[in-house]
């Protein structure tokens, strides 16, 4: 089955695929065409729109516009791109205070801002609960405003409440990869980890276009359910590695026992963070799951870390 995805007025293909599959059973390969051109249509059609109104007059822009104009500049991902992310979520709610995608990623650019301001990171934090609790009591069934509280929820510590707000979000929108991502990234950190790793493959599935920042999740799903050779093939595709991503691909090669990999992943961890220690890079980690802890600590150790 070949699929496209084409612009008529231009006849520009945005997209296309090819499924080659068995047709053991019709059903699921209907089931996987119909996620995947779903998820990569919203995210096309979106792409367009950003662009569209990124070259937009300002005088006609309404609330939906500014959200769309802020997106662009969040995903930019520099501090003044999020400084004006964050402005333009806050000009679409002076235009429609009830808009709750607004509320939601105003709260989703506070977020963001913590890595550009980790003194403010616990005001930071408040300000973006309050934001997406807002969005999700002027609409419970947007997916977004569930998916950014299980976020917050994450950076709180609060795995709990970070796991239902991720399950409610799937379960509202079972087709946004952000969604299935967010929710196998939380379940890595409390032990389901065979049950992360499969939502995160169909986060890459229905999305290929998906964030790198999938792969890095995918990894210690994969690590902690007992694959750390394919932990590291992950991570290799990572281009910009977290201390969280550095120190997994450590873990993952001494646990591979490959001596070379270890020595150049530990060399390559020092040098972006020196002074690392072992304690040091389990404080950055929202796990809840003693076992998780102990398997990458003993594989840290093992590293000479």
């Amino acid at each position: 089955i070949s699929v496209r995805l084409v612009e008529s007025s231009s006849e520009r293909q945005l997209w296309a695929q090819r499924f080659d599959r068995e047709m053991e059973d019709v059903f699921a390969v209907q089931d996987e065409v119909t996620s995947t051109v779903v998820a990569t249509l919203a995210g096309r059609v979106e792409a367009v729109q950003t662009d569209q109104a990124r070259r937009s007059p300002i005088e006609r822009l309404d609330a939906h516009d500014w959200v769309l104009r802020g997106k662009y500049h969040h995903h930019i991902g520099t501090e003044r791109d999020c400084d004006i992310a964050i402005e333009h979520f806050r000009k679409a709610i002076a235009c429609d205070a009830s808009y709750a995608l607004g509320h939601a990623w105003l709260a989703c650019g506070l977020g963001q801002a913590m890595s550009f301001r980790p003194s403010e990171r616990n005001a930071l934090i408040e300000q973006a609960h309050e934001a997406a609790e807002r969005g999700r009591r002027l609409d419970d069934d947007e997916s977004e405003c569930h998916r950014i509280l299980a976020q917050v929820f994450l950076l709180r510590g609060d795995l709990r409440q970070a796991t239902h707000f991720a399950e409610r979000s799937v379960a509202l929108n079972p087709n946004d990869d952000r969604c299935l991502a967010g929710l196998g990234e939380i379940l890595a950190y409390v032990g389901r980890c065979t049950e992360a790793r499969d939502w995160l493959e169909r986060a890459m599935r229905v999305n290929p276009y998906h964030s790198e920042r999938y792969l890095g999740h995918h990894a210690r799903a994969l690590f902690h359910d007992g694959e750390p050779e394919r932990a590291l093939v992950a991570l290799a595709q990572v281009a910009h590695e977290s201390l969280a991503d550095r120190s997994l691909y450590v873990a993952a090669a001494s646990v591979v026992g490959d001596a070379s990999a270890v020595r150049a992943s530990l060399a390559a961890l020092r040098g972006a963070h020196p002074g690392v220690t072992i304690e040091g890079i389990l404080a950055e980690l929202p796990y809840d799951h003693p076992p998780s802890v102990e398997q990458l600590r003993d594989a840290l150790e093992a590293a000479g870390v």
